[in-house]
């Protein structure tokens, strides 16, 4: 009497592959909330990365805060960072790992003005924002009226966060000539806010600058005492985050 021949039946097959079907559905959301996990803890040690060298950058400067100057002379944090972590202040955005978030959305060059907008912009972006309520000007040497030590509640006070796709931080004439980097990665008004919600439905320079929901509803900060911190989007639109000595309206 010959032996039976081993294998599987068709039905047998389909139920193995439905079984692993539902594996697969099952394991999925695990393995993209891990791998979002890890997205996340690497852009806060980013933010804390670079509040720790702005902050170095403070000791050594008696104790002037590196922020952003806007449209006025002095010097621009991007271009600090730069010196310190690569020996070159003119080293473009994407080659500074510290200034790349894995979760950033991929860039729509139509959301920007056009003196911004170039072949090569999407290489360019940084994806942090700094702080930049209450600058008050800048001197020739480049020291601002904004010293470290008289921050009154530096571990309250946001100094850095996410940067938002609806501006981002990017920069100008990166194709011919000297690169000046652009004035878009600071935060100094409430519009630049999660709560404002304007999104690109605005003046440009009044857009959403500070990321949204870019972690499960939650976003990266780093503080003027260099901590780093995960926190609810929602919460970020707060002033007393952004300005020592905010009074909120009666």
């Amino acid at each position: 009497m010959g032996r039976r021949r081993a294998g599987f039946t068709l039905i047998e097959l389909l139920v193995v592959v439905a079984i692993i079907a539902l594996l697969l559905a099952i394991l999925a959301p695990a393995v993209r909330g891990a791998r979002e996990q890890s997205h996340r803890a690497y852009c806060l040690s980013n933010l804390r990365q670079l509040a720790t060298l702005l902050l170095e950058y403070a000791t050594e400067s008696d104790d002037y805060l590196m922020r952003e100057l806007g449209v006025q002379s002095g010097p621009d944090w991007t271009r600090e960072i730069r010196r310190r972590v690569s020996n070159d202040e003119d080293t473009s955005f994407a080659e500074i790992e510290v200034f790349q978030c894995p979760s950033f959305p991929e860039m729509d060059q139509s959301l920007l003005p056009s003196q911004y907008q170039s072949p090569r912009i999407t290489e360019q972006h940084l994806d942090y924002v700094i702080n930049g309520f209450g600058i008050q000007g800048s001197t020739e040497d480049g020291e601002i009226e904004t010293r470290w030590t008289a921050i009154r509640r530096p571990a309250q006070i946001a100094y850095l966060t996410e940067g938002s796709e609806f501006l981002p931080a990017i920069e100008k004439k990166i194709t011919i000539g000297r690169r000046r980097a652009a004035t878009l990665h600071d935060v100094w008004h409430p519009d630049h806010l999660p709560a404002a919600g304007v999104g690109e439905n605005r003046d440009w320079y009044l857009r959403l600058r500070a990321g949204r929901d870019r972690h499960g509803e939650q976003v990266n900060l780093a503080f003027m005492d260099g901590h780093g911190q995960s926190m609810p989007t929602d919460s970020i639109s707060d002033l007393t985050m952004w300005i020592d000595d905010y009074q909120p309206p009666p």
